[in-house]
Formats: structure tokens, sequence, C-alpha cells
């Protein structure tokens, strides 16, 4: 099988969490299932919304 079409069978998850709260459940939960999602070879990738500049949103 070719690199390229061994890379197309891989899945890839991609967490947003939107809360600025510091201890957020929602960002404590998130990151567990994303790590969850890691250990069966899952790529993934979290996209923490409040380390954004305030401006941008």
């Amino acid at each position: 099988m070719s690199q390229k079409e061994n890379s197309e069978n891989h899945i890839s998850v991609v967490g947003i969490c939107g809360s600025i709260r510091p201890d957020s459940y929602t960002r404590m939960t998130l990151k567990l299932a994303l790590e969850g999602a890691r250990e069966i070879g899952v790529k993934t990738k979290l996209i923490d919304l409040r380390r954004l500049p305030p401006d941008i949103l």
C-alpha cells in the first residue's frame, strides 16, 4: 500500500473549546475524549479559543 493510500485511511478529530473559564468542564471533557481517541490511533487536535486574543472574536 502506498503512503498516500495509507494516509487516506487515517482518522483525524478536531475538538474546539469555546469556554473562557480556566477550569472549564467542557475543556476537561474534550481533553478526555481526545485522549481516548489518541489511544486507539486517531490523530487529534485541540483548538482552544480562549488562547486567541479577545479582539479576534
